[in-house]
């Protein structure tokens, strides 16, 4: 049940069971997982489940997390917390998250389009600034794994380090 991560290279690669955070509650995740699998599960989704609703209630912008003080904030601009200033982070997202999305709407066409890249770089930038999930980073979550199993039995293998 647990998410796609960035970090490719010597990390655990981690996937669901099929009983997904986004579409199954944690409480219905658990219970299927120790009954078909023989464990609790407990990843991130599972432990924090406040922080990870179903897909329908997932937020659609994106959840800055202040480099300051690591407080969610929903501001584009400045920390609710702390008040510092998170303008320059948030433009850099932007443009990433610009980029993914035309990727993603590339990829809705043409099963290989180029550019897959500017998914893997949303994701990090995502990951080191923001305070998933949102709509775009579950998006991007799903797009890798829709472009590994395209690419599963090619002889030209996607590349995802950036």
């Amino acid at each position: 049940s647990s998410g796609i991560n960035a970090e490719y290279g010597g990390t655990e690669l981690q996937d669901n069971y099929g009983y997904h955070y986004a579409t199954h509650s944690a409480a219905e995740r658990k219970k299927a997982l120790r009954t078909q699998y023989l464990f609790t599960c407990q990843c991130q989704p599972c432990v924090e489940r406040k922080m990870w609703p179903n897909f329908g209630d997932v937020p659609t912008g994106v959840i800055l997390r202040c480099s300051k003080c690591k407080t969610r904030t929903p501001s584009q601009n400045t920390c609710v917390t702390c008040g510092h200033n998170l303008s320059k982070l948030s433009q850099k997202l932007n443009r990433a998250s610009s980029d993914a999305t035309r990727f993603i709407q590339r990829f809705v066409t043409d099963s290989n389009p180029s550019g897959h890249i500017s998914i893997i770089k949303f994701l990090k930038l995502a990951e080191a600034h923001a305070s998933p999930p949102f709509r775009l980073y579950n998006e991007c979550q799903e797009t890798i794994k829709q472009l590994w199993n395209l690419q599963s039995n090619s002889r030209k293998p996607v590349t995802l380090s950036s």
